[in-house]
Parts: C-alpha cells; structure tokens; sequence
C-alpha cells in the first residue's frame, strides 16, 4: 500500500492499518490521531515532521531511523514500538505508554515523555534537556 491509498482508505474511515509497510514515506504534517495503526506497521525511515500521532495505537510499530521532529505523540499507545535511531528531537510523548518501547540509539532532545507510564529500552538514547516521565530534565546518555 502506498501512502496515497492509505490516505484514501482512512478518508473513507478505515482505521486499522496492522501490517502496512510505510518505509521511506513522506507523511510530514500527517493526522493520524487517534487511529489504530499498530501490529508492526513499519514506518522505517519514514517523515513524521510535524505530524498528529496523539492517542494512536502504535502498538508494535516500527519507527527504526524515522524522522519525528515536532511529532505529537501525546497520549499515543506505543508498548513494544521501536524507536531505533529515530530523531524525537521536540517530540511531545506527555501521557504515553511506553512499556518495553525501544529508544536505542534515537535523539530525544527537547522530547516531553512526562507523565508517561512504563518502563523503557534507551541504550545509546541522547537526551538533552529531556522531560522524563517523572518530570526530571535528563541530559546525556542512558
């Protein structure tokens, strides 16, 4: 499926895309708000710049390099997702679920994962001036 289909199919009001391979897509400004996008959707590579992911269901989804500048996760459901080498830099996870999500390697500069629950996978992770989930600001590595 490419993303003009995809596009299509939730215009129409479909809602869960598990499965869909989204690698290297432009889907800068997107509102996926609210939807169900998870069993391992693969978003790798892919641009959320600026995009409205708040309250998705991105359970399992794969993330590995994509670009989440500015990104709106808030509330966002993100268990087992991974977030390898993303760049969150910006990114707003307040009030997410985070239990067993991969943060390797990924760039969580300026990110707010505050009031976030569940614990976390962050080897490598780079976080500066980071709003953790207890309302720390981290900065370093994990």
């Amino acid at each position: 499926m490419d993303i003009e289909e995809l596009l299509e199919r939730y215009a129409a009001g479909e809602r869960d895309f598990s499965g869909v391979d989204l690698s290297r897509t432009d889907l800068t400004g997107v509102d996926f708000s609210s939807n169900k996008l998870n069993n391992s959707i693969c978003f790798m590579e892919a641009d959320f710049c600026n995009s409205n992911l708040s309250k998705a269901n991105l359970y399992f989804a794969i993330f590995e390099g994509a670009n989440l500048k500015n990104a709106n996760l808030t509330g966002a459901i993100l268990s087992c997702a991974n977030f390898e080498g993303a760049n969150l830099t910006n990114a707003d996870l307040t009030c997410s679920e985070l239990t067993a999500t991969c943060f390797a390697a990924a760039d969580l500069t300026n990110a707010n994962l505050s009031n976030s629950q569940g614990s976390f996978m962050c080897k490598d992770t780079f976080f500066y001036n980071t709003i953790m989930p207890n309302n720390t600001i981290k900065s370093g590595e994990c």
